[in-house]
């Protein structure tokens, strides 16, 4: 990765190495057109995790990569003109097997999970969790279903 990437604790670092034990996550980035998701995708691919498809405003996410120094050789892109759009795209890759998760990117949470939730709900449940490293606190700190 061209950029300085955030730097990792150790503890969080184990994650991360005992994740590259397996392939790059095929992942849809819906809404990708903005500096922290782009970086984030970026740092998750150079460190061998996920194999992004970006979602969203073709010219827009060029622009912002060609700012931030991230090359684009090798990585599928997807152009839509509105949110809808990119959600709808980033569903087609799921149901055609192309990508195994979607990300969330610069756009609000009911706008991505309205439309997914109707068109892949299974019938199992299905969450998120989030990782968070505290100063104050000795352990790595999950939170689920946060909402």
């Amino acid at each position: 990765m061209d950029k300085e990437q955030t730097p990792a604790s150790s503890k969080l670092k184990a994650f991360v190495d005992l994740a590259r034990q397996y392939p790059p996550l095929p992942l849809a980035v819906v809404n990708a057109e903005e500096t922290h998701v782009l970086q984030g995708t970026m740092e998750a691919r150079a460190e061998g995790l996920v194999a992004p498809v970006l979602i969203g405003n073709a010219d827009a996410i060029r622009r912002l990569c060609q700012q931030l120094g991230f090359e684009l050789d090798g990585i599928p892109m997807l152009d839509s003109r509105s949110e809808a759009e990119a959600v709808q795209l980033g569903i087609d890759q799921v149901l055609r097997g192309k990508v195994s998760a979607l990300a969330k990117g610069w756009i609000h949470t009911d706008a991505l999970m309205r439309p997914v939730l109707a068109a892949l709900r299974t019938g199992q449940r299905i969450s998120h969790v989030f990782v968070a490293e505290l100063p104050s606190y000795p352990k790595p700190l999950f939170i689920t279903d946060a909402a």
